[in-house]
């Protein structure tokens, strides 16, 4: 792999130890009951390294979901009953990007951990899992969640992570394991492969 396939596309146009807020996904079991106005924030949070990152990924996800939003996929049954959670029944008004902030505000993730994201969502990319306007805050946020476990000594348990992502806690919990079963349980990233995407993401900042 030479360089992020999603990321390669784009520039052709320019993308357990556990420790121990408000979106919705068209459930009425929603335990979140943490309120953020995130523009009440000081602006000077969203200067750090970590939000360029956020919002390279941000661009990178909206183009390619306008292509992919054209294109029919054909999948199997197994598939689809392992990926009808993903689908919302509306799109969430929430921008990707303004969906980051949150994420990265309330649960204190590395960068690296959102390089690994981008990583796992291309995978399922090229396994032809549909990632669109109806998918993309399930998937990211819960690609975000297995990079964190994987990248990260510490980190909270899921009903926190249920709170800020306005995901129920026990559709969260299947969220995580389905997208593992369609990652293959295949977590691992190899240095080389991690550090073209995340030279990826930083040219993408600058173009």
């Amino acid at each position: 792999m030479s360089r992020s396939s999603m990321i390669r596309e784009l520039e052709i146009e320019s993308p357990f130890i556990e420790k121990e807020n408000d979106l919705s996904f068209n459930s009425e079991d929603s335990n979140s009951s943490v309120e953020v106005d995130i523009e009440e924030i000081n602006v000077d949070e969203f200067e750090k390294p970590i939000y360029k990152i956020a919002q390279s990924i941000s661009n990178i996800l909206e183009k390619y979901i306008i292509v992919s939003n054209n294109i029919k996929i054909k999948r199997s049954s197994k598939e689809l009953s392992l990926f009808d959670i993903f689908y919302n029944d509306e799109i969430p008004e929430v921008s990707i990007y303004k969906y980051l902030q949150r994420i990265i505000l309330y649960s204190n993730i590395e960068e690296n951990t959102l390089v690994l994201s981008l990583i796992y969502i291309d995978r399922l990319c090229n396994k032809k899992v549909p990632v669109n306007k109806y998918t993309i805050h399930k998937l990211l946020f819960t690609c975000i969640l297995i990079a964190l476990k994987v990248n990260e000594d510490c980190f909270y348990k899921n009903n926190y992570y249920s709170e800020i992502s306005g995901i129920p806690l026990k559709e969260l919990n299947l969220l995580e394991y389905n997208l593992l079963v369609l990652l293959d349980f295949q977590t691992n990233v190899t240095l080389e492969v991690f550090n073209e995407y995340k030279t990826g993401l930083l040219m993408n900042m600058t173009s």
